[in-house]
This record gives C-alpha cells, sequence and structure tokens, in this order.
C-alpha cells in the first residue's frame, strides 16, 4: 500500500494499492507502461477534496477514455481499478465501495 499526494507521481510496477490523499490538494498519478500483462491497480481516494487524475503513457491507452486522461470522482471512498492487456491498454473498472 503506498499513498500519494501532489501532482507528477509515477505509479511502480510492484503498486497494488495506491491511496490517492488529496485532501491538500490535486493528485496526478501516470499509470506504468501497459505490457505487464495482468497487471492490476487499485487507486482508492479517502477525501472528497480536489482533484484525482490518473494518466497513462505515451503510446498506451485507458480504454474507454479518449483523452488517456480519468478524473476519479469527487466522491470520497470512490476509487477505480486498472487491469493492463499486456500490450498498450489499462482497462478501467470503476468501484465504489465505503471505507
Amino acid at each position: 500500500v503506498r499513498t500519494i499526494t501532489g501532482t507528477s507521481n509515477q505509479l511502480l510496477n510492484s503498486d497494488y494499492l495506491v491511496i490517492a490523499d488529496s485532501s491538500g490538494g490535486n493528485v496526478t498519478m501516470n499509470l506504468p507502461p501497459a505490457a505487464n500483462k495482468g497487471q492490476t491497480i487499485h487507486i482508492k481516494r479517502p477525501s472528497a477534496s480536489n482533484v484525482v487524475t490518473v494518466t497513462c503513457d505515451s503510446g498506451d491507452n485507458i480504454q474507454a477514455d479518449a483523452d488517456d486522461s480519468v478524473v476519479i470522482p469527487t466522491t470520497a471512498f470512490q476509487g477505480r481499478c486498472y487491469i493492463a492487456d499486456g500490450a498498450n491498454t489499462w482497462y478501467r473498472i470503476d468501484a465504489q465501495t465505503a471505507p
């Protein structure tokens, strides 16, 4: 489990659960390359404050997001799960759960 804050955060191949702490400001994170088939990264935001944005590397894309950038809704405890296809796509699965 890793907690991140601020902008310009590069997610790692070793990340599995990332807590996006936006209580002090916007959070932006970039997914690692989607080349690791089956890699799963869960992102959870405990705060409804500010904006949490997920992006991907040039050459990769996030399925169902035309601009390859996702803003996680500004509701506390929103989350997203991303699964890599082993080539160049992250598949986004929406998750909404209480703590």
